[in-house]
This record gives C-alpha cells, structure tokens and sequence, in this order.
C-alpha cells in the first residue's frame, strides 16, 4: 500500500508543481498581451454586429494560418472556409 501511495503523492505533487508553473506562463502572457496595444482587439471591438466581430475573429485567423506548420496548413484553411460558411448560412 505504501507504494501505491507515494505513487499517488508523487503524481499529486507533479500536478501541483505542473499547475504552478502553467499559472505563471498564463500570467505572463496575459500581462503580454495586457500592456501591449493589442491591434486586433481594437479592430474586432470596433466592428459593429455579430456578423462583423465573426468575420474580424476569421480574417485574423486566416492571416495567423501563416504561421502554421505547413502540413496543417491547408487543413486549418479548409476548417475556417467551413466555419465562415456555416456563419454566412446561419446569418442573416
């Protein structure tokens, strides 16, 4: 049983550690993004409409494709062209 346990100690304690340093990484990045003028959230902010704010969020995607890898790029295309066009269909 003691073994079984320290497993589980040690499993719980890896967790925590884990937690911990994903919370700092999260921080960081938020305080990032926070102090930055952040472009794209002003022009999806200004954007009136739903269909508006849903067309700035792909287009900014799109443009973000570029930066994937290149054998998921064209997979990555083919979801956001999908999810523009069940958009377009359920908008009117």
């Amino acid at each position: 049983m003691s073994n079984e346990q320290s497993f589980f100690e040690r499993a719980y304690d890896n967790m925590q550690e884990d937690a911990k340093l994903q919370h700092e990484i999260d921080k960081e990045n938020f305080e990032a993004i926070k102090g930055s003028e952040n472009e794209d959230f002003k022009e999806f902010r200004e954007a009136k409409g739903f269909k508006a704010k849903l067309g700035v969020l792909l287009n900014h995607a799109e443009r973000d494709s570029q930066s994937i890898r290149e054998d998921q790029r064209e997979d990555y295309r083919a979801m956001l062209k999908q999810m523009r066009e069940d958009a377009n269909s359920h908008i009117h």
